[in-house]
């Protein structure tokens, strides 16, 4: 929870910047975490975890690439809910810089109808919201792996504090 408060210390500051708050996707994300099985029973602990720029050994994978992130949401994301009743995150997927395919890994409308209230009320208590993320792909078999994080008006997502175009990549070993 204190890593929480670390973010929305960042996501305000960062909503001050002039001229940023338009360029700007209508979330960012935490860093993203890779590795071979995400739990998640209450933490959502990453095992054999690595972070963008880290490697992976194909033989911890069992075949797949679990990745976490979470959404950190401010007022422009409850008033795109409000307004819509969902929130895109696509996740592209890109192996040795082929692109393979685009997943929305976002709030969906069943989830905003069921869980809102959790959501309106985390956000009026901290000023912001998070959205656990758990993303799964078989794109192994290559030797890098990238994934463009992009919210619904096709902006780029990063993690609080990047205020560059960003993708997570991370590499692969036998």
């Amino acid at each position: 929870m204190q890593l929480i408060y670390r973010y929305l210390l960042l996501f305000g500051a960062l909503a001050l910047v002039p001229g940023l708050a338009d360029a700007r996707a209508l979330y960012q994300i935490s860093q993203p975490k890779f590795g071979c099985f995400v739990h998640t029973a209450s933490e959502y602990r990453v095992d054999c975890e690595t972070t963008p720029g880290g490697t992976l050994s194909r033989s911890e994978l069992n075949r797949n690439v679990h990745a976490y992130v979470v959404i950190l949401g401010g007022a422009p994301a409850i008033e795109f809910l409000e307004e819509n009743g969902y929130l895109r995150m696509d996740v592209t997927f890109w192996l040795d810089g082929r692109r393979y395919d685009t997943v929305d890994f976002g709030i969906k409308p069943n989830d905003w109808l069921n869980k809102r209230g959790g959501i309106m009320h985390e956000f009026q208590r901290d000023g912001f919201f998070t959205w656990r993320v758990r993303i799964l792909t078989q794109k192994t078999w290559g030797e890098e792996l990238e994934l463009v994080f992009e919210d619904e008006r096709g902006q780029r997502v990063a993690p609080l504090g990047v205020v560059k175009s960003y993708s997570a990549v991370i590499n692969f070993e036998d």
